[in-house]
């Protein structure tokens, strides 16, 4: 990737040139055969608004970096280059995570990836060394599109821990799946760390920023969650509200009368009333009740949420196409519901003219069910993928 600072031309008004005199400019990676190039530019006023969605991976279960986990293909010799080609077979040892594969038309990456998870750590030379692949799955091979350098803290603790990997603009092809490994060596492109233990992981959450807006790629993107600061950091600056002119002092006021006695202070953060968790358990349910229209016009199916908030759903069916049959994921509907109660509810979402032929031709194309949800108090982004049975 190619991230570049651009002036803006001189001919614009001097009032527009001091106001617009920079802005955030990336050039998005292709390869080309084996050969990089540049792809098509994306232009923004600050680098925050390049990404314009996000799209989520949650990882509960906990997962061990074991002290000698390295990669078979270090991407890192005098033949290899950005387009090369790997295998995508799992690192022995790494805690690996992934993406869904892309739906149709793909999704494009800007920016740069947040892990967010709880690190167990042993020792105070501990190192997680992080690689982001393309992976095809068809294909079975995997392509290196980004890397980070971690050293935990919380030395003897388990503690919540954030750390990026570096920028990337890079377009995902449709049925590529994005894949993410910790690792505790990269060489050469790191060295080993001296006395390195193995770090657990749990509960993590991964965000990769895309160029894309929120409900793109079948409603994979979602809108961007607030950040994850450590201790004492703060945003950089165009991730910042403008800055406020103070205003001349206003005279002074007569004096106010005395204020009644102030109420105690309300210890503790505001929760939500339903652990996510539980929210997310109880929509990887399959919904009951589901029925397709006999044209294909409608899937109607009842859901059960345990607490009130916003839901978006979005449909997609897969289907064998083109020469070689590949599979292809087709979006063919959404439908959105807030609801201010918890219970059983009814949903409807109407399908688009091209999956109600997809739905006729391909009587037994599998049917998915993507939903996302926003928690009422924590606003935690819960998203949940399911199969519909078809009747």
């Amino acid at each position: 990737v190619r991230l570049e600072r651009r002036v803006a031309a001189p001919i614009l008004p001097l009032w527009v040139f001091t106001r617009r005199i920079l802005l955030a400019s990336s050039l998005v990676s292709v390869a080309v055969g084996a050969t990089p190039s540049d792809g098509e530019r994306h232009t923004a006023k600050t680098w925050a608004d390049l990404s314009q969605g996000e799209i989520r991976v949650e990882g509960a279960a906990g997962q061990t970096v074991a002290a000698n986990s390295a990669p078979a293909e270090s991407f890192q010799t005098g033949t290899t280059n950005p387009c090369t080609d790997g295998p995508a077979t799992d690192t022995a040892g790494a805690a690996v995570y992934q993406t869904e594969p892309a739906p149709d038309g793909g999704f494009t990456l800007a920016g740069a990836p947040t892990v967010i998870a709880d690190l167990t750590v042993q020792g105070a030379n501990d190192a997680l060394l992080s690689r982001l692949y393309d992976v095809d799955p068809e294909a079975g091979t995997a392509k290196l599109i980004g890397r980070g350098v971690y050293r935990p803290t919380g030395v003897g603790t388990t503690s919540r821990q954030v750390f990026q990997l570096a920028p990337q603009a890079y377009r995902v092809a449709p049925g590529h799946v994005v894949k993410l490994e910790l690792l505790a060596e990269d060489q050469p492109f790191m060295r080993k760390s001296t006395g390195q233990n193995a770090v657990g992981v749990s509960n993590l959450e991964l965000r990769l920023p895309t160029a894309d807006a929120a409900g793109a790629a079948a409603g994979l993107v979602a809108e961007p969650a607030a950040k994850v600061l450590p201790d004492g950091y703060t945003l950089a600056h165009d991730e910042q509200p403008e800055p406020v002119v103070p205003l001349p002092p206003a005279p002074p006021a007569p004096p106010a009368p005395p204020l009644p006695p102030a109420l105690p202070p309300v210890l503790g953060t505001p929760t939500d009333p339903v652990p996510w968790q539980t929210v997310r358990t109880a929509l990887r349910k399959r919904p009951s009740t589901v029925r397709i229209a006999r044209n294909g016009s409608k899937v109607t199916f009842r859901e059960t949420l345990p607490e009130a908030g916003r839901i978006t759903y979005g449909i997609s069916v897969r289907t064998r196409a083109g020469k070689g049959k590949r599979l292809r994921t087709t979006a063919i509907g959404q439908a959105k519901h807030v609801r201010t109660a918890p219970g059983t509810f009814k949903v409807t979402i109407k399908v688009s003219k091209r999956g109600r032929t997809l739905l006729r031709k391909h009587r037994k194309a599998s049917v998915t069910l993507r939903s996302y949800f926003i928690t009422p108090v924590e606003k935690r982004h819960v998203n949940t993928t399911r199969t519909l049975k078809r009747r």
